[in-house]
């Protein structure tokens, strides 16, 4: 029977089945299911899976408050006799468990003296190619980039962030134009749930076939790389790449407003409506503020596109970012006041009447009943 460490992080994904469960408590069904319980759960003493694992009568030891953060706290925090001895508890019981594998699921990162004490590897879960998709939010660049298909992607634990060999990947799914990042990856890591089972077999029979990762020039994703394609480029971004970016930076809370400039000024945008047709200026100018048909957008800039025009519900930028409410954003429209005193509303056939706009399939959001036919027109 195969001897293996479960090293559990905080912020999981949730997992469906019949009902929304945290994806760890499936994984951990899976494993039973499979007869292959493992001998230790290692997680934070908060951890709200804890009444869970208590039920189902399975081991587990809390892990010191240290090894919650960044890499970098926690080396910080290790410094010193001290801290040493606080990981003691934990290295000790892996000692005495002397466990063939270790497996982290979600973990933030884990030090040497942890990793190294698994007898064949300690692995971990990657939500992403390797090494493509190395580092921060790996299912938001998936979709940033255009992807076609995502798969998990399962390595040796080394010092650096997902650099370790490979050691076995997930099978793949495909990216869909509504995708966001919650959903993409609540659905590789469904699927790395589901193939468990053949991953621990691979384990206990040890044909695992480690292979290095190739690539070395790719960078490790980070937070400040993803901040920088926060803002809408009406220059250069397509009706794709703006939909790219709002899925990924108002399709999920990760503390990074999707930002577009107005009048000179940076606002975040909650919601985009894209529509195609004639480009009648400059790519980033406003042709003027939405009025009367559709109350989601009252009021919102039309912002001339590369292929069309961009209705964008817009809040102010503020350095204390959260979450709105739907009622909130429902409300939010900070730029409305930019419409008063611009002339009478048009039609949109006053523009162009031989070439009407059509709705896009791309930027669809919150609104999906909107008719775009009446302009207040800021010229």
């Amino acid at each position: 029977m195969i001897s293996w460490v479960l090293y559990l992080g905080g912020e999981r994904p949730l997992n469906k089945s019949k009902e929304w469960v945290d994806s760890a408590q499936s994984l951990l069904m899976a494993a039973m299911r499979a007869g292959y319980p493992p001998c230790l759960v290692l997680l934070h003493s908060s951890d709200p899976l804890i009444p869970w694992l208590n039920q189902q009568a399975i081991v587990w030891m809390p892990l010191p408050d240290i090894l919650v953060g960044k890499r970098s706290d926690i080396i910080k925090a290790l410094n010193g006799d001290s801290a040493q001895l606080v990981l003691q508890p934990v290295t000790q019981r892996l000692q005495e468990l002397q466990p063939q594998w270790g497996l982290s699921f979600y973990s933030a990162w884990i030090p040497p003296q942890i990793f190294s004490l698994p007898k064949q590897a300690f692995l971990n879960f990657h939500p992403g190619n390797l090494p493509e998709l190395r580092g921060f939010e790996p299912d938001s660049w998936a979709i940033l980039r255009g992807m076609q298909s995502i798969r998990g992607s399962v390595h040796r634990l080394t010092l650096i962030y997902d650099a370790g060999d490979l050691a076995w990947n997930t099978s793949a799914t495909s990216i869909w134009a509504w995708d966001t990042p919650t959903s993409l990856i609540e659905r590789v890591t469904s699927i790395f749930v589901k193939e468990l089972p053949s991953l621990l077999s691979a384990m206990q029979n040890k044909c695992l076939v480690y292979t290095p990762q190739v690539n070395k020039a790719i960078q490790t994703a980070t937070r400040a790389k993803l901040v920088s394609e926060a803002v809408i480029d009406w220059q250069f971004d397509s009706h794709q790449q703006l939909s790219r970016r709002l899925r990924v930076f108002s399709g999920q809370n990760i503390g990074i407003p999707l930002q577009a400039k107005l009048d000179g000024k940076f606002y975040r945008v909650l919601a985009m409506e894209l529509w195609r047709g004639p480009c009648l200026i400059e790519s980033g100018k406003c042709l003027g503020y939405y009025q009367e048909a559709g109350n989601f957008f009252d009021g919102a800039p039309i912002i001339a596109t590369k292929e069309g025009v961009a209705l964008i519900k817009v809040d102010e930028l503020t350095a204390d970012f959260c979450p709105l409410t739907l009622a909130q954003l429902a409300a939010s429209t900070p730029s409305k006041a930019h419409a008063k005193g611009h002339k009478l509303a048009v039609s949109l056939s006053e523009f162009n009447p031989t070439s009407p706009y059509k709705y896009d399939q791309y930027g669809v959001f919150y609104a999906n009943d909107l008719k775009l036919n009446h302009w207040s027109y800021a010229g």
